[in-house]
């Protein structure tokens, strides 16, 4: 049970990793898509860590595990993903629209093993 915490942790570590790495790739120009963009990252990048904190401090575990091995996530909220998504989708747009697909895949694998 110990490994599947430390892997869920590990998995919301890439998350906000993913959203880090942008900040220093983002191509910020004089418009305002680049301007939510940023400042989009930068809210994901502080309240993922923050959420995770107030969740160890009540002592509220992140983490189900269903089936024996299929380990859910409850770190992050609804709005956040909501956030991620968007900002993901406006992120990628640019360099090819079908990137966007890796969005609706991701919600689609969410409601997949939630609801199986």
């Amino acid at each position: 049970k110990q490994a599947r915490v430390r892997a869920g942790y590990f998995v919301y570590f890439v998350f906000w990793l993913n959203v880090l790495w942008t900040l220093g790739f983002l191509q910020f120009k004089n418009d305002w898509v680049s301007l939510v963009n940023g400042l989009t990252a930068l809210s994901l990048c502080i309240s993922l860590p923050v959420r995770l904190h107030a969740l160890y401090s009540y002592d509220v575990t992140p983490f189900r595990v269903k089936n024996g091995d299929i380990v859910l996530g409850f770190g992050t909220s609804l709005s956040w993903l909501v956030c991620y998504t968007v900002w993901n989708a406006m992120l990628v747009v640019d360099f090819a629209p079908g990137l966007t697909l890796q969005d609706i895949l991701f919600w689609v694998m969410m409601f997949f093993f939630y609801y199986h």
